[in-house]
């Protein structure tokens, strides 16, 4: 179970391949202990159904390709 030391601090967290397999139990399990929680996914598929099937306001996706710097520094500028 993940505990907090202080309150009232904005918790994020990104997660890449966050829209399936491991990366989404672990978004998830994030979003249960109040993160804000960004998801990165290649494809626009796995996106649209975790959009369908995680309703939260506390989640945000991102499709795109990590090993681009573009992608980084436009989604870090959003984040």
């Amino acid at each position: 179970m993940l505990q907090f030391r202080k309150k009232n601090l904005m918790r994020i967290a990104l997660i890449t391949g966050g829209t399936s397999g491991i990366g989404r139990g672990i978004a998830e399990k994030f979003l249960t202990v109040g993160y804000f929680v960004h998801c990165i996914g290649l494809g626009s598929k796995h996106i649209e159904e975790c959009k369908q099937e995680i309703s939260s306001p506390n989640v945000s996706y991102h499709q795109g390709d990590v090993t681009s710097p573009e992608f980084i520094y436009n989604t870090i500028g959003i984040i």
